[in-house]
């Protein structure tokens, strides 16, 4: 399940441990529980969010994103909805 997103400046060039805190702890919050496993495309730079996570005892998987598409599919359609006013691109 996908339980938050934090936005990131372009010009950042990964999430910040403060945000990667933060969106995990809000992960926590909202389902109970502490997540058990992070999963993280391969292609995306991470290493904060990585670090952060095994602090946490959650385990960390690297994938491809075609990989990760079945599971990030909806969040991705549902995210262009949104920012585009409900119009498909």
């Amino acid at each position: 399940m996908i339980f938050g997103m934090e936005l990131v400046a372009a010009s950042e060039p990964e999430v910040s441990e403060f945000q990667s805190r933060k969106l995990l702890d809000a992960a926590e919050d909202q389902s109970g529980s502490r997540p058990k496993r992070l999963f993280i495309a391969r292609e995306q730079t991470a290493e904060q969010l990585a670090s952060v996570a095994e602090s946490m005892n959650i385990k960390v998987v690297r994938m491809g994103r075609d990989e990760l598409a079945p599971l990030t599919k909806e969040a991705i359609e549902g995210f262009a909805a949104h920012v585009s006013g409900g119009r498909l691109q």
